[in-house]
């Protein structure tokens, strides 16, 4: 038996059935080493159902409670109802999520960890597309966690999701899915919705994203209180592009700073530069807009070739970015300290 990190005192309990005996140990240990609030049981014969709240198996025993391991992701079923699927190789963090998820579905019961991060906005925008507006996101969350330990957590809302090109993608189920619990007014795990990747962790949505702007006020104020009890970031990364309509728009004035990425050849002519960022701040209601210039296509030709193994772009590459984020996150550092 194998139990998670301590959490809010109320345990789920998980049976673990497989053939295969290595592989069922292997799964228990990732598990239960990113899992909280999880206990783990390997059986290899019969066992009392009334004893465990899920069961993964990878054979079928039409019991209620069941949940198969599948050999392919296109086989997956978890946001749809019983009977449940997961596939068997997805990574930990996103494989407890969907426990958690089941879970709460099957019994209304919400089981996540609980931490004392409070969230700050932030909103990166871009004066035009291919602006490194998404690439400086994901860099300062880098630096956020390297240098700092802070986790940020990214959501993009743009029609065409640019983070693609360095995350890994787990599904692009999960914006829509937050939207729904988000307007239902009900508690849900968050982690259920959440794709970890190594420094940021992201709301995963389709590459083409139909719901960009659909997230309105209400629904942020909602995503915020839930961010806040999971107490896990300190930041909220919005990246709305250069995409301002909708419900991106609405939500300027309900961030804590924005930030508006251009590149350096689109701030000339000046007075058409200044023109928009006047409309950028009137929208914004006070809130501090700062922009970054960046050098586009230089970082676009330094970041061509350097593919990583998995055909993701090279976010260190991009040396100028790098250097952006860096003095972003200093700045972000020392106006917290300040507070």
């Amino acid at each position: 038996m194998l139990s998670s990190r301590k959490g809010t005192g109320h345990m789920m309990k998980v049976c673990v059935q497989l053939q295969d005996r290595d592989f069922a140990c292997s799964l228990v240990r990732g598990l239960a080493a990113e899992g909280r609030n999880l206990c783990f049981t390997l059986v290899d014969a019969d066992f009392d159902e009334a004893d465990f709240d899920l069961l993964l198996t990878d054979r079928e025993l039409h019991s209620h409670k069941e949940i198969l391991l599948c050999s392919s992701p296109d086989e997956e079923r978890i946001y749809e109802g019983p009977p449940y699927r997961i596939f068997r190789f997805r990574d930990a963090g996103s494989f407890v999520g969907s426990l958690l998820y089941i879970h709460y579905r099957e019994t209304g019961k919400n089981l996540e960890f609980a931490g004392d991060v409070r969230c700050r906005i932030l909103m990166f925008s871009s004066l035009t597309g291919g602006a490194c507006g998404t690439a400086l996101a994901l860099a300062a969350g880098e630096i956020l966690y390297r240098h700092f330990g802070l986790r940020c957590l990214y959501l993009n809302l743009c029609p065409i999701d640019g983070s693609k090109r360095f995350l890994t993608s787990d599904g692009g189920k999960g914006l829509l899915h937050l939207l729904y619990h988000l307007e239902q007014e009900r508690d849900f795990p968050l982690e259920s919705f959440i794709r970890r990747d190594l420094h940021v962790d992201c709301v995963d949505t389709n590459t083409s994203n139909p719901y960009f702007d659909e997230l309105h006020p209400l629904q942020l104020h909602r995503l915020l209180q839930k961010i806040d009890d999971y107490g896990k970031y300190a930041f909220l990364f919005l990246d709305i592009g250069n995409h301002f309509s909708g419900n991106n728009r609405e939500l300027l004035c309900r961030s804590d700073e924005i930030i508006l990425t251009a590149d350096s050849k689109d701030l000339v002519p000046e007075p058409f530069f200044k023109e928009i960022l006047q409309l950028l701040e009137g929208l914004a209601a006070g809130t501090p807009v700062k922009v970054i210039s960046l050098d586009a296509q230089d970082a676009a030709e330094h970041t061509a070739p350097a593919l990583l193994e998995n055909g993701l772009l090279d976010l260190s590459a991009m040396k100028q970015v790098q250097w952006e984020a860096g003095r972003l996150v200093k700045e972000m550092m020392e106006r917290n300290h300040d507070r």
